[in-house]
């Protein structure tokens, strides 16, 4: 089994911040509530099929392995402490915390040229982490938005960093949640840490009609289960 070491940088911030933990004990609210079976507008217990037409059943995306597995990847970074967003007349936000350490801070003006996601104020902020992941030789770190948190106040901005190379402490980069006033919690996810390994490609794009009937073969020969008992494969972060 590889090992990504998270290695703090500050005896305070180590003893203070939230340490990494893996992302299937973040599990979204939304998901957990889902039911398994559902049709016509109500939950069911039991798979079947409605009417017998193609793929016409009452499954629900809560059988769908590889969202689950884009859910559970990787490793969460929290929020370690409470902050208050004000935001004034102009559309300024600003935040607030009661810990001494600086947490946030106003990243460069350069970010503004990046496109934010929709909703979101085009002026980044960093969250000081303070932490340098390690991985072994030849896997990188994927950094992004928690996977299935939709409705964040504060949205990642995307990267990946060759960390089995690099001893640079950096922060994490965000965007602010426009016209969001109130507390955001502690413990809330701010960034989802995938390692991966790192390898060369090269894309062709081919037509092969032996492919034609495979769900025929696959997935629709069973009511359900299938990718779980023939294809996946199980990941294990600790």
């Amino acid at each position: 089994m590889k090992k990504i070491k998270f290695i703090s940088t500050d005896k305070s911030s180590y003893e203070l911040k939230n340490k990494p933990n893996p992302s299937r004990l973040h599990t979204p609210e939304w998901y957990r509530k889902a039911p398994m079976y559902y049709a016509h507008g109500k939950k069911e217990n039991k798979p079947r099929i409605i009417s017998g037409q193609k793929q016409d059943k009452n499954l629900t995306f809560k059988h769908c392995i590889p969202m689950l597995d884009g859910l559970n990847a990787g490793y969460m970074v929290e929020l370690h402490s409470d902050i208050q967003c004000t935001v004034d007349e102009d559309n300024n936000y600003y935040l607030e915390w009661l810990q001494e350490q600086d947490i946030f801070s106003v990243h460069g003006d350069n970010t503004e040229f990046i496109t934010p996601p929709i909703g979101y104020h085009k002026r980044v902020i960093k969250y000081h982490w303070l932490t340098v992941p390690k991985t072994p030789k030849g896997y990188s770190s994927l950094i992004i938005k928690p996977l299935g948190f939709n409705d964040l106040v504060l949205h990642q901005v995307p990267a990946i960093i060759d960390t089995d190379k690099s001893d640079q402490v950096f922060d994490l980069p965000m965007w602010v949640r426009e016209g969001y006033a109130g507390i955001i919690p502690k413990g809330t996810p701010l960034a989802q840490v995938i390692p991966f390994k790192r390898d060369n490609w090269q894309s062709e794009y081919v037509l092969d009609e032996t492919y034609k009937h495979a769900d025929e073969k696959g997935f629709l020969s069973v009511i359900q289960g299938f990718y779980k008992k023939n294809i996946w494969q199980k990941k294990n972060y600790k």
